[in-house]
C-alpha cells in the first residue's frame, strides 16, 4: 500500500508520480470499456448479418436483388445492341462520302432519324475541294471522340430506358411487383405464407452523379408464426459504356479493294510442284504458259490444299499424280485430270465446282470427289469446236469396258447439277467439210457430237447400232422417227488405220440430228436388250466395306427440275435422258448460275496498277509489305517477313517457291508462280490484319491497288483498339447495385 505521508515529505518528483500511477489506472479502466464496447459491437454485426442472411432468403429481399441483377444485365444488352445500331447507321453514312451529312433530307433512309445530332457530331462536315473531291480522303473523317461520346450517350439512354421502363409496363419497379418473378422455397405444409413484396421507386437527382434510381423494397413474412416486417433501399447506378465492355471500338474505314478477298493473286500461270497449302482465295488468270499449260498445273508428290475458293478462267489441270484438297468453290475452264496422273486424288469439300467446258478424267485409279453440285456451263453457241461444249467425260476405262477411276457427285445441299453441253468423240467424217465462213474446217470442228452430256469411253459406238423396231415403242412418236435415219463413216483421230465407224447422223430427209435428237437415240439404243450389256451406264465396282470404289455416281433428281442436263446422263446404272427445257424457272437457275462463273473469273478483272510498282518502292521502309520490281526466290523474302503479324507481298515478275515459305496475307504475282519439288507455300489468311496494314500504309497502298470503281467500303474494328476491362468492373454487380438501409421494422 501507497505511503501517502512518505510521498509527502518527499521532495522532488512526487507529484509526477502521483499523476503517472492516477493517469495509468484510468487507462487501464478505458481499455477495458473500449475492449467490452468492441466486442459488444462485434457481436451487434454479426447477429445483424445473420439476421440479413436468414431474413433475405424467407423474406424475398434476396430474391429482389436477383431481379435487379437480371434486370441490369438485360439492359447492358439492350445498350450494347443500341450502340451497335449506331455503328452500323454511321458506316452506311460513310460508305457514302458523296453525300454531305448535313443535307436536309440525308438521313430518311435511316432507321434512327432520333440519331441525327449525333451523326452530325462523329461525321467532320469539311468542304474543302481537295477533300470534297477525294472520295479516299473524305471517309477518313470520323471523329474518334465524339464518336466515343455518341456512344455512351445512346448506351446510357436505353440503358436508363429499359431500367426505368413504367410502373405499369416492364420496369425495374413493375418487375419487383410482379409476383411471378419471385421463385419462394416454401413448404406445401400450410404453415407458411408467402411473403408480400412492395417496391417504390425513386428517380435519381441530378446530383446523384451516376445514379439512376433508389429502390425502396419493403417486405412482410411470417417467421416461426410470427409476422415481420423489413425494409432495405437498392442504388441501382449506370455504367460508362468502355467500363462496361471488354473493347473499345476504333472505326476504320478503307476502299473496299477486290485484293482483300484473294490470298493468292497470280497473273500468269500457277505451277504446283511440291507442297501448298493456302488457307484463303486464290485467283489466278494464266495470261502466261507453264510448259503449253496455262492456269493452275499441279504435279505435286506432296499434298495440295487450297482452303478457300479457287477460281482461274483457264484450266485447272493434274499433269502428275497429285493429292488436292480444295474447301471452297473451283472455277475454271477446264478441270482435267490427265492420262500421265494415275492415283491422283481431287476433292472438293463441302463446295461445287464449275466449269465453263469439262470436267474430264483420263487418268486410271484417280477420284474426283465432290461435296457439292457440278456446273458445266458452256452450251456450244460461242464455238463450233468439242472444245467450247461442256460436259463429263470419263476416259478411264479398262479395255473398253471397266471403269478405272471414281467420280462422285454428292450434292449434299441439294441444289442440283447444270450441264449445258454435250462431249465428241474422236472421230472425224471421211470427207472434207467447210464452215460457215467457207473455210475447211479443222479437225476439232468436224468431231462426232454425241447426245451425252456424261459420257464414258467407248459408249460411243451406241450411235453406230441401228434400231430395231420393237413393239414396246408402238405409240412413241419421237422412237418412230429415229428409225429412219441416215448414217455416215467416222475415221479415228488419233490413229487413221483404225477401222472407220458409221454413225447415226441425219434424217432420210436430210435434217441433221441435233444433241436432243441423239440423247433420245442413245436412251433407246440402252433400254434395248440386245444392246443393253454393250453400254456402260457407270455402274460401281465396291470394294470389301461396300464403298463404291470405282464408277460413276451422281446425285441426280431430274423429276424436281432441280438437276439439268443437255443431254444424256449414266450414274450407278442407271440412264437419265436430257431435262433441258426453255422453263422459265430453269432458264432463270441457268443465267444465275453462269453470271456467277464468269463474275469469279472474268480475265478483266484488275487487282493492282503495274505501271505503280517502281523501283523506289524497294527502299521505302515498310513494315511487313515486300515490293519487288523482279523475279525473285522465296529464299531472299524469307527474312523479311514476319511469320506472327499480316503481310503482303508483292512481286512485279516471277516467283519461285524454293524454300519453306510461310507468312500470314497476301501474295500477288504479276508473272507465273512456281513452287518447286521441295519447296512449300504455306499462306495463312488474315483480312482484319491486312485491312490494318492497308490502312497504316495507305498513302503508298492507294496508288497500287485498284478499287475497281466501287463506292462500298471495308468497315472494321482495329487490333490494337482492343482492350481488356478489369473484370470487376464485368462480374460484380456491387459496382452497378447497392444495398443500404436494411432494417427490421418489427
Amino acid at each position: 500500500m501507497i505511503n501517502i505521508d512518505k510521498l509527502k515529505k518527499s521532495k522532488k518528483g512526487s507529484g509526477l508520480i502521483i499523476v503517472i500511477m492516477v493517469f495509468a489506472f484510468l487507462s487501464i479502466v478505458g481499455m477495458a470499456f473500449i475492449s467490452m464496447s468492441l466486442s459488444s459491437y462485434k457481436l451487434r454485426i454479426a447477429k445483424s448479418n445473420a439476421k440479413t442472411g436468414l431474413y433475405g432468403a424467407e423474406s424475398g429481399i434476396d430474391e429482389a436483388y436477383g431481379i435487379i441483377g437480371n434486370k441490369v444485365d438485360e439492359s447492358i444488352t439492350k445498350g450494347d445492341e443500341q450502340v451497335n445500331e449506331f455503328v452500323k447507321e454511321v458506316n452506311s453514312i460513310i460508305q457514302n462520302p458523296e453525300e454531305k451529312i448535313d443535307e436536309k433530307g440525308n438521313f430518311q433512309k435511316l432507321n434512327h432519324m432520333e440519331w441525327e445530332n449525333y451523326y452530325k457530331l462523329c461525321i467532320d462536315k469539311k468542304d474543302e475541294p481537295q477533300i470534297k473531291n477525294d472520295k479516299k480522303t473524305y471517309i477518313y473523317t470520323l471523329k474518334d471522340n465524339e464518336f466515343k461520346k455518341c456512344q455512351n450517350k445512346i448506351f446510357k439512354l436505353a440503358y436508363k430506358e429499359n431500367i426505368l421502363g413504367s410502373e405499369s409496363d416492364n420496369g425495374i419497379v413493375y418487375e419487383l411487383n410482379n409476383e411471378d418473378n419471385y421463385k419462394f422455397n416454401i413448404q406445401e405444409d400450410g404453415n407458411k405464407e408467402i411473403p408480400k413484396i412492395v417496391a417504390e421507386g425513386k428517380e435519381a437527382t441530378e446530383k446523384e452523379k451516376n445514379k439512376l434510381i433508389t429502390i425502396n423494397i419493403k417486405s412482410n413474412f411470417i417467421h416461426k408464426g410470427i409476422p415481420k416486417e423489413i425494409t432495405t433501399n437498392y442504388d441501382v447506378y449506370i455504367p460508362d459504356y468502355n467500363k462496361v465492355y471488354y473493347k473499345e471500338i476504333e472505326n476504320k474505314s478503307i476502299p473496299k479493294y477486290p485484293i482483300i478477298e484473294k490470298n493468292v493473286l497470280v497473273n500468269g500461270s500457277m505451277d504446283v510442284q511440291g507442297e501448298t497449302k493456302v488457307k484463303g482465295n486464290i485467283y489466278v488468270k494464266g495470261k502466261n504458259s507453264i510448259n503449253e499449260n496455262r492456269g493452275i498445273i499441279l504435279n505435286s508428290s506432296k499434298d495440295v490444299t487450297f482452303g478457300g475458293k479457287v477460281a482461274t478462267p483457264e484450266d485447272f489441270k493434274f499433269i502428275g499424280k497429285t493429292k488436292c484438297m480444295v474447301e471452297g468453290d473451283l472455277f475454271a475452264k477446264n478441270v482435267q485430270i490427265k492420262e500421265n496422273a494415275p492415283y491422283s486424288t481431287l476433292n472438293v469439300k463441302n463446295a461445287s465446282m464449275y466449269t465453263k467446258d469439262d470436267l474430264e478424267i483420263d487418268a486410271s485409279g484417280s477420284e474426283v470427289l465432290i461435296d457439292g453440285a457440278y456446273y458445266g456451263l458452256s452450251d456450244g453457241s460461242e464455238s463450233s469446236t468439242a472444245d467450247k461444249s461442256s460436259s463429263i467425260n470419263i476416259n478411264a476405262v479398262d479395255n473398253m469396258e471397266n471403269i478405272d477411276c471414281l467420280l462422285k457427285i454428292r450434292d449434299l445441299k441439294n441444289e442440283g447439277s447444270i450441264i449445258m453441253g454435250t462431249s465428241y468423240a474422236d472421230f472425224i467424217k471421211n470427207k472434207e467439210e467447210k464452215n460457215e465462213n467457207g473455210e475447211l474446217k479443222k479437225d476439232e470442228e468436224k468431231k462426232y457430237q454425241t447426245g451425252e452430256s456424261l459420257s464414258i469411253k467407248g459408249n460411243y459406238k451406241a450411235y453406230s447400232f441401228p434400231l430395231i423396231y420393237k413393239d414396246q415403242y408402238k405409240d412413241d412418236k419421237y422412237y418412230k422417227k429415229l428409225l429412219d435415219v441416215e448414217y455416215e463413216y467416222y475415221k479415228f483421230i488419233k490413229n487413221p488405220e483404225y477401222p472407220h465407224i458409221a454413225f447415226v447422223d441425219k434424217f432420210l430427209n436430210g435434217d441433221k440430228l441435233n444433241v436432243f435428237d441423239k440423247s433420245k437415240y442413245f436412251k433407246y439404243i440402252c433400254e434395248d436388250e440386245d444392246y443393253s450389256e454393250l453400254i456402260n451406264k457407270g455402274n460401281n465396282k465396291k470394294d470389301k466395306n461396300n464403298n463404291m470404289e470405282k464408277g460413276v455416281y451422281i446425285n441426280w433428281k431430274p423429276n424436281k427440275k432441280n438437276d439439268i442436263s443437255i443431254g444424256a446422263i449414266v450414274s450407278k446404272g442407271n440412264l437419265y435422258e436430257s431435262t433441258y427445257n426453255l422453263d422459265n424457272q430453269i432458264q432463270d437457275k441457268v443465267k444465275a448460275v453462269t453470271e456467277m462463273y464468269k463474275e469469279e473469273t472474268s480475265e478483266k478483272k484488275k487487282f493492282i496498277n503495274k505501271k505503280e510498282i517502281v523501283e523506289n518502292y524497294e527502299t521505302k521502309n515498310l513494315t511487313n509489305i515486300i515490293i519487288k520490281n523482279k523475279s525473285v526466290c522465296s529464299k531472299e523474302l524469307e527474312k523479311l517477313l514476319s511469320k506472327d503479324e499480316a503481310s503482303i507481298v508483292i512481286i512485279d515478275g516471277d516467283l519461285t517457291v524454293d524454300s519453306d515459305f510461310k507468312f500470314t496475307g497476301i501474295l500477288i504475282v504479276t508473272e507465273n508462280l512456281t513452287i518447286n519439288n521441295g519447296g512449300k507455300l504455306d499462306i495463312t489468311e488474315d483480312k482484319e490484319g491486312i485491312m490494318n496494314l492497308i490502312w497504316d500504309n495507305y498513302k503508298i497502298l492507294k496508288d497500287i491497288f485498284v478499287d475497281d470503281g466501287i463506292k462500298e467500303k471495308d468497315n472494321f474494328e482495329s487490333k490494337e483498339s482492343i482492350g481488356i476491362v478489369d473484370k470487376e468492373v464485368i462480374i460484380k454487380k456491387d459496382n452497378l447495385i447497392q444495398m443500404k438501409n436494411w432494417k427490421i421494422i418489427k
